[in-house]
């Protein structure tokens, strides 16, 4: 069976390499980058299980991410933001906006946010 391939639009290299390393390790097919740009180029090139997104990153912001997927949908796909925005109306707008779960990069270790995405996924 393939594995789940998972996208993630992360700036912080420190990051993106831990998330990477657990998820290859948990059985995912990941890829990641640090540009919000990159990430809407990659989203409409390859077809993902999951996107797994920071709100603040370079050229192109989460949201703004979020409300491209809303034009234009990817069937299939879960959508989890991962952030050190804390914020409730941050949280609610990121839900509202098709996210399935908001997770607070501070408050989570690797472990458990390997647990969170092997939820989403099934």
């Amino acid at each position: 069976m393939e594995p789940k391939k998972i996208l993630m639009v992360e700036d912080d290299q420190f990051i993106r390499e831990l998330y990477e390393r657990q998820l290859k390790n948990a059985g995912y097919a990941i890829e990641t980058t640090p540009s919000g740009k990159a990430g809407l180029e990659l989203l409409d090139k390859n077809p993902y299980d999951l996107l797994m997104l920071d709100l603040n990153i370079p050229d192109v912001s989460g949201f703004q991410i979020l409300e491209s997927l809303q034009k234009n949908p990817k069937e299939g796909m879960s959508i989890v933001i991962l952030s050190n925005v804390a914020q409730d109306e941050f949280v609610s707008k990121g839900l509202s906006m098709g996210a399935q779960a908001f997770i607070i990069k501070s408050t989570y270790t690797p472990d458990k946010v390997v647990e969170e995405v092997k939820s989403i996924l099934g």
